[in-house]
């Protein structure tokens, strides 16, 4: 049975209309999007605490059926994960730590891939019922894939870093807001504040557009158990943090235990990276990504010892420095 549900595409023109507010209402493009000071630079520049949120954010996402599908169908994910992962990190980091223009170009990239991506739900849930019309370029959906993105991440920086004021979660909220308009996503479909945000995302964990099914379910096993061995152990500790974090009825979903003994653990290695943030030198805790994004302020080159380590995570010496 051919079953239609509310489908609003981000067309080309709203994608093209939202980069155009960026470069309108950007101060200095050569700081890019959002800049020093900003709390999106800030919140991402530590990746021992976000990279810790991925297991979670992954989950969340997979959770809608969209996204699962559009995954089997379309993405390298089961292929090659390491190169898919690269991928997403390269114009993550580009569009919150690039110059303007290297963000827009990731955005760009990325909205064409995106059109590629579309098709009829084999799976769905009680909101998008299989047989549905699925697409990666419309509004509900993007909305969702953000949400999970920033939320996942202000818990991870206050879990393993410091607690941020209400303050601090408003500016970052609205700075995310921005992130959006990077996927051509409308003023009109985001949260207007970081209430309604996370009133949004409690709406979304028990609502009817998420579903764990056996589709679901076996993504989530092939994801979280690599093929690769040295990926295996950080990966176990990632459904820790999944666990603890994730909202309840989803992680029950997954089957993940929130028991006593894991929090235990998680809050303990927590300890320690809070105590890790707050007094080792930030040389050894900061994402190469940030301190390039700092040369490029300065008009230098990275160091070596950043070039070093942006090839080994990301498989290039420079993303966004001054000659990327």
């Amino acid at each position: 049975m051919n079953v239609q549900v509310n489908v609003e595409p981000i067309t080309e023109e709203l994608f093209e209309k939202q980069l155009e507010r960026l470069r309108r209402e950007c101060k200095d493009p050569n700081a890019g999007v959002f800049g020093p000071g900003s709390m999106m630079w800030e919140i991402n520049k530590f990746p021992l605490s976000g990279m810790q949120g991925s297991g979670r954010a992954l989950l969340l996402q997979i959770a809608h059926p969209w996204i699962t599908n559009a995954i089997d169908e379309h993405s390298k994910t089961r292929e090659d994960p390491v190169g898919r992962g690269n991928r997403t990190f390269t114009h993550v980091g580009r569009m919150i730590y690039g110059s303007l223009d290297q963000a827009i170009d990731s955005a760009r990239v990325v909205y064409r891939l995106h059109t590629q991506i579309r098709g009829k739900l084999l799976q769905g849930s009680s909101a998008s019922p299989a047989g549905s019309d699925y697409m990666a370029n419309e509004i509900a959906a993007s909305v969702w894939v953000h949400a999970t993105l920033w939320d996942t991440a202000a818990q991870m920086y206050e879990m393993f870093v410091r607690p941020l004021t209400p303050e601090e979660k408003e500016r970052y909220y609205q700075e995310t807001r921005r992130f959006a308009w990077l996927f051509g996503i409308p003023d009109e479909a985001l949260p207007k504040d970081w209430t309604a945000f996370m009133a949004y995302n409690e709406r979304m964990w028990n609502g009817p557009d998420l579903q764990v099914n056996a589709n679901t379910k076996e993504l989530a096993g092939f994801l979280f158990r690599p093929k690769q061995k040295y990926l295996r152990s950080a990966m176990k500790w990632i459904t820790l943090v999944t666990a603890v974090t994730i909202p309840e009825k989803v992680g029950k979903g997954f089957g993940l235990r929130n028991d006593a003994v894991t929090r235990h653990k998680v809050e303990r290695v927590a300890r320690v990276l809070r105590f890790a943030h707050r007094y080792l030198p930030g040389r050894l805790l900061l994402n190469p990504t940030y301190v390039e994004a700092r040369a490029r302020l300065a008009g230098k080159r990275a160091d070596w010892l950043t070039r070093r380590l942006q090839r080994a995570a990301l498989g290039r010496e420079e993303l966004v420095g001054v000659s990327a």
